[in-house]
């Protein structure tokens, strides 16, 4: 299977937000950081990512977010691992606080990438 397509395909194990005007997907914690996982192992980029709220049945963004901009001397290798763990780390230290009302979600920026 090309790289497209199996990024597509882990995506599709998300939460679709398009609801919220973004033609995406959203995670919760554990499933982001697996998502991370093989990500990285298919030399995926992330730029950056956003947080959304799922309350009562809606998506919506809280406006937290990050990002991940990419060195000029940064090999594709070392911007994947860089990116990887930036996200993780934004992730991990999020602070989450879920109500029967709400959970919070998190969706990425991924780079548009070579079909390899």
């Amino acid at each position: 299977m090309n790289k497209l397509k199996q990024v597509d395909e882990l995506l599709k194990k998300g939460q679709p937000i398009h609801e919220a005007g973004i033609n995406s997907w959203a995670f919760l914690k554990k499933e982001a950081l697996e998502i991370l996982n093989r990500l990285e192992e298919l030399n995926v980029f992330i730029l950056g990512g956003d947080v959304y709220v799922l309350s009562y049945d809606f998506f919506k963004p809280n406006y937290d977010n990050w990002y991940c901009n990419r060195f000029s001397n940064e090999t594709d290798i070392e911007f994947t691992k860089r990116s990887v763990k930036t996200a993780k780390d934004f992730i991990m230290n999020y602070n989450i606080v879920d109500t029967e009302a709400s959970q919070i979600f998190f969706a990425f920026v991924l780079d548009e990438f070579k079909n390899d």
